[in-house]
């Protein structure tokens, strides 16, 4: 920020980024954790493309004549 204030995480019905932690638990004991690893790493791999549109608008690599 321009302010030099500091940005609180994502929170969306009440829940916050940090309260997904609690659901590693029932994942695991439900059987849950081969699905739950494949999530968590397509999602760095999305938000890695996401980041690079967003930079790449930005800066003008990606338009066209």
């Amino acid at each position: 920020r321009r302010d030099g204030g500091a940005l609180g995480y994502p929170a969306f019905a009440g829940f916050e980024l940090e309260d997904g932690i609690y659901l590693i638990g029932p994942v695991t004991w439900l059987g849950g954790l081969l699905p739950c690893f494949i999530i968590s790493s397509v999602g760095p791999l999305v938000f890695s493309c996401w980041t690079l549109r967003k930079f790449m608008g930005k800066t003008g690599a990606c338009q066209g004549p």
